[in-house]
Protein backbone atom coordinates (compact mmCIF):
# COMPACT_ATOMS: atom_id res chain seq x y z
CA UNK A 1 0.00 0.00 0.00
CA UNK A 2 3.05 2.53 0.71
CA UNK A 3 4.51 1.97 -2.30
CA UNK A 4 1.20 2.84 -4.61
CA UNK A 5 0.60 5.85 -2.22
CA UNK A 6 3.87 7.27 -3.00
CA UNK A 7 3.98 6.11 -6.80
CA UNK A 8 0.61 7.73 -6.90
CA UNK A 9 1.71 11.22 -4.87
CA UNK A 10 4.98 11.62 -6.84
CA UNK A 11 4.07 10.03 -10.50
CA UNK A 12 0.47 11.02 -10.04
CA UNK A 13 -0.93 14.51 -8.44
CA UNK A 14 1.88 16.10 -8.82
CA UNK A 15 2.55 16.32 -12.46
CA UNK A 16 -1.08 16.91 -12.53
CA UNK A 17 -0.65 20.35 -10.34
CA UNK A 18 2.70 20.87 -12.66
CA UNK A 19 0.80 21.40 -15.72
CA UNK A 20 -0.71 24.75 -14.94
CA UNK A 21 2.20 25.77 -12.85
CA UNK A 22 4.62 25.52 -16.04
CA UNK A 23 1.98 27.45 -17.86
CA UNK A 24 1.08 29.94 -15.61
CA UNK A 25 4.37 30.33 -13.74
CA UNK A 26 3.51 31.34 -10.36
CA UNK A 27 5.33 31.89 -7.43
CA UNK A 28 6.07 29.97 -4.70
CA UNK A 29 8.50 30.55 -1.76
CA UNK A 30 7.67 26.45 -0.40
CA UNK A 31 8.79 25.25 -4.26
CA UNK A 32 10.97 27.66 -4.49
CA UNK A 33 12.74 26.15 -1.33
CA UNK A 34 13.12 23.10 -2.93
CA UNK A 35 14.35 24.04 -5.77
CA UNK A 36 18.18 22.94 -6.20
CA UNK A 37 18.42 25.28 -9.87
CA UNK A 38 18.18 28.93 -7.98
CA UNK A 39 18.02 30.52 -11.48
CA UNK A 40 15.12 29.18 -13.08
CA UNK A 41 11.47 28.69 -11.94
CA UNK A 42 10.87 26.30 -9.80
CA UNK A 43 8.35 24.10 -11.68
CA UNK A 44 10.86 23.61 -14.50
CA UNK A 45 13.09 22.23 -11.70
CA UNK A 46 10.13 20.05 -10.30
CA UNK A 47 9.59 18.83 -14.11
CA UNK A 48 12.98 17.40 -14.25
CA UNK A 49 12.83 16.06 -10.61
CA UNK A 50 9.64 14.39 -11.51
CA UNK A 51 11.32 12.49 -14.54
CA UNK A 52 14.39 11.22 -12.21
CA UNK A 53 11.33 10.10 -9.78
CA UNK A 54 9.85 8.10 -13.09
CA UNK A 55 13.36 6.68 -13.94
CA UNK A 56 14.24 5.67 -10.49
CA UNK A 57 10.70 4.27 -9.81
CA UNK A 58 11.11 1.93 -13.24
CA UNK A 59 15.15 1.30 -11.85
CA UNK A 60 13.52 0.08 -9.05
CA UNK A 61 11.12 -1.89 -10.42
CA UNK A 62 13.89 -3.56 -12.47
CA UNK A 63 15.66 -4.61 -9.54
CA UNK A 64 12.97 -6.13 -7.67
CA UNK A 65 11.97 -8.49 -11.00
CA UNK A 66 15.30 -9.27 -11.71
CA UNK A 67 15.22 -10.86 -15.19
CA UNK A 68 12.04 -9.52 -16.37
CA UNK A 69 12.22 -6.62 -18.22
CA UNK A 70 8.86 -5.55 -20.29
CA UNK A 71 8.52 -3.22 -23.04
CA UNK A 72 6.68 -0.92 -20.78
CA UNK A 73 9.72 -0.19 -18.73
CA UNK A 74 11.64 0.33 -21.67
CA UNK A 75 9.20 3.15 -22.52
CA UNK A 76 9.06 4.58 -19.43
CA UNK A 77 12.69 4.87 -19.22
CA UNK A 78 12.80 7.03 -22.52
CA UNK A 79 9.70 9.12 -21.62
CA UNK A 80 11.14 9.64 -18.37
CA UNK A 81 14.97 10.62 -20.67
CA UNK A 82 12.47 12.35 -23.08
CA UNK A 83 11.20 14.79 -20.23
CA UNK A 84 14.58 15.79 -19.42
CA UNK A 85 16.15 15.99 -22.44
CA UNK A 86 13.22 18.80 -23.95
CA UNK A 87 13.60 20.17 -20.04
CA UNK A 88 16.90 20.67 -20.97
CA UNK A 89 16.24 22.45 -24.48
CA UNK A 90 17.88 26.17 -25.10
CA UNK A 91 14.55 27.38 -25.67
CA UNK A 92 13.08 25.93 -22.71
CA UNK A 93 15.78 27.31 -20.48
CA UNK A 94 15.20 30.87 -21.91
CA UNK A 95 11.47 30.62 -21.34
CA UNK A 96 11.73 29.26 -17.75
CA UNK A 97 14.74 31.24 -16.54
CA UNK A 98 14.05 33.84 -14.03
CA UNK A 99 13.80 37.06 -13.79
CA UNK A 100 16.44 39.30 -11.91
Amino acid sequence: MIPGIILFTVLGIIPLLLIPALIKKPDSRLADRLNLFKDMHWSWSYSIYVAFALIGWIQIQLIFLQSAVYWLHTFYIFYGLLIILIALLPQMRIAYQKKM
